[in-house]
This record gives C-alpha cells, structure tokens and sequence, in this order.
C-alpha cells in the first residue's frame, strides 16, 4: 500500500497544478473557461499561416523579444492560419517600424474562428494594439499604446 502514496500525490500536484493556476484562471465558465483560456493562451504563442492582401505589399521587419527592431511593414489584408490568439482566416493590418533602438508596432487582428475579439479599425487607435519596442521604445512608449498587446 505504501507503494502507491508517491503516486496519490504526484496525482494530486497535478490535479492542483490545473485547478489553482496562478494569475492566469478566469473564473467564468468554470473548467470550460480555464481551457479555453489555455487554448488562447497556447495559440498566441507563434503566428503561422499566409497573409493575402487585394494588391502588392511587403514588409520585413524583426524584432527579437521586442527589445531589437529592424525593418518596416505596412500590411493591409486578410490572414489564414493561426494567428492573433485565434485559427481560422482573419483581417490583418499592421504597421511596423524598427531602427535598433527604437521602434514602433501597431497591430490590428480580426476575429478568427474560435473568438471574438471585437475587430478593429486603423483610423480608430483605440481598436488596434500598439506598442514602444527597443530599449528606447520601452522608455518612451506611443501615446496610443494598449496594455493587452505590450510586450509582444
């Protein structure tokens, strides 16, 4: 019998580890809610798919952990795949500026096939996520900045 304690109590860390997360359990919706949180939080991980837009555009543009942007991009269009915290296909626009020290990202995703985040409009810079990059960009954040999309 004793054999099977370490085993009772590794179940019930893992049991906890799932029901009393830190910081990060919304309480509506109950366990249903707390998956579909995970599921949000597991698809905001990488962006994945194609974008299409209705004539030619380009954009390069990096920045590593935010802190580094190199580049500009200026996309207007609709994107497939996995993208924004959602799946499925999306209107996408950004707008994105990166000079090493100092950059500038504004961000507009539409609503996917799992949520709905409500869309977007670049006119309205209530409605997109913007945010400072590069240590300069930290220090001296846009005026339009949106806490839900900094950091990236």
């Amino acid at each position: 019998m004793k054999k099977r304690r370490p085993i009772r109590l590794l179940g019930l860390w893992l049991l906890s580890a799932l029901a009393l997360p830190l910081g990060c359990a919304q309480r509506e919706g109950g366990a249903l809610g707390f998956l579909r949180s995970r599921v949000k939080d597991a698809l905001e991980m990488a962006d994945v798919g194609v974008t299409l837009t209705p004539k030619s555009q380009w954009a390069f543009y990096a920045a590593f952990m935010s802190a580094t942007p190199v580049g500009y991009g200026q996309v207007d269009g609709h994107f497939v795949g996995i993208g924004g915290g959602d799946v499925g296909v999306m209107r996408i626009h950004y707008d994105h500026i990166g000079l090493g020290l100092w950059g500038r990202e504004r961000v507009g995703w539409g609503d996917g096939f799992l949520f709905d985040y409500g869309g977007f409009d670049p006119d309205k810079p209530e409605t997109m996520n913007c945010q400072g990059v590069g240590v300069m960009g930290f220090l001296l954040p846009p005026y339009d900045r949106r806490p839900v999309g900094a950091p990236t």
